[in-house]
């Protein structure tokens, strides 16, 4: 059972505003809407579900749309293994949808689009 009453208190004494979010973009817009509310500003520390349809490509344009600062969780696949959803089983294949994780070890990326998507969006692609 969610406390209500203790997360609206909570977010009245915090600078800023942290948060999770692992569903559509739909229901990230509102999320957004009640968070802003509150004045403060917003940045949504985990938010990348491949299997479950939260991308980059859904939610990046919101955070941008509502300037939210936004951390992914994993970067690199190694150590963490977070290319891994938690309710995996131990199996050493490499899942055909990475869970989290951007990059492999060798520093290319899991999806090419995905990345091409990413500098897009944050104006890294602009030749100038």
């Amino acid at each position: 059972m969610k406390d209500y009453a203790l997360n609206g208190l909570l977010i009245e004494l915090c600078d800023i505003a942290s948060f999770h979010h692992y569903r559509d973009a739909a229901s990230l817009d509102r999320l957004v809407t009640k968070l802003k509310m509150h004045g403060r500003p917003l940045w949504c520390t985990e938010y990348l579900n491949r299997r479950g349809g939260c991308l980059f490509e859904t939610h990046m344009p919101v955070f941008k749309r509502e300037h939210i600062a936004c951390w992914n969780w994993g970067l690199v696949d190694g150590k963490s293994q977070t290319k891994f959803a938690w309710s995996d089983k131990s199996s050493g294949q490499e899942p055909e949808v990475w869970f989290h994780d951007v990059l492999r070890p060798s520093g290319q990326p899991y999806q090419p689009v995905e990345a091409a998507f990413l500098r897009e969006v944050s104006g890294r692609g602009q030749k100038g």
